[in-house]
């Protein structure tokens, strides 16, 4: 599938072209910007997203924070967001991190110094025009030196953008049906044509089948925290 055949599908969709006739080249690349920030947006949503992808990465003795995006030391595509994560020592035995925010990281003590097995996770997605492809990923404690640590997370990844418009790429089941009515509602205004009662109802029932399928796929392991740990009396009830 390529971006040229969703472009020619979605404005024969809004009626600006007819079976057989072609777009201008000027409509072809604005229809590939607006192509790929559909895809974009879509990539923000968990559940429009076509999967979580799991990975894992060497820890360092004594790092706590870790550069993640393409050619970063997590040399990966940077996460939108990194939704588990757990630790596996030499031993083979895993253990959950707690996935803290911005505000929960800023009152850690001695970040830079305590280190341990890892408990907590931040990541900072670093947020600018300047720096789009990397991201921090923050432990806390920092890896001690007396055992090999394995980082495995699960993060929101986004869509591969279609770089040209006759490049093939593949995407799941009901991904090309979505792509091909919901572009169409997206370059409806900027040709001020009228979306169909029918072609709105597809583009709205192919992202509810995509966000149905992704549910069942897309499940986050649970995580418990015991605060205040204690024995069960399973005759008393407490």
């Amino acid at each position: 599938m390529t971006a040229q055949d969703i472009i020619n599908s979605a404005l024969r969709l809004m009626g600006v072209v007819v079976s057989g006739e072609s777009p201008t080249s000027n409509e072809m690349q604005d229809a590939l910007s607006a192509l790929n920030m559909m895809l974009d947006e879509w990539a923000a949503q968990k559940l429009l997203s076509a999967a979580l992808i799991t990975e894992n990465f060497t820890l360092t003795t004594g790092t706590y924070a870790y550069n993640i995006g393409t050619g970063q030391t997590f040399n990966t595509t940077k996460p939108l967001q990194i939704v588990t994560a757990f630790i596996r020592n030499a031993q083979n035995n895993d253990s959950f991190l707690g996935i803290i925010d911005y505000n929960e990281w800023a009152i850690l003590p001695d970040k830079a110094t305590l280190t341990g097995t890892p408990l907590y996770l931040y990541f900072n997605p670093v947020s600018s025009q300047q720096t789009t492809s990397l991201g921090i990923i923050n432990l806390y404690p920092a890896p001690d030196t007396g055992n090999t640590y394995t980082l495995y997370i699960v993060s929101q990844k986004p869509f591969v953008e279609f770089v040209s418009l006759t490049d093939n790429y593949t995407f799941p089941t009901a991904y090309e049906k979505a792509m091909k009515f919901n572009l169409a509602i997206e370059l409806a205004a900027e040709y001020g044509a009228s979306i169909s009662p029918e072609v709105a109802m597809m583009a709205e029932k192919s992202l509810k089948i995509i966000k149905a399928l992704n549910a069942m796929t897309n499940v986050t392991p649970a995580q418990f925290e015991f605060k205040n740990p204690r024995k069960y009396n399973i005759n008393s009830g407490y």
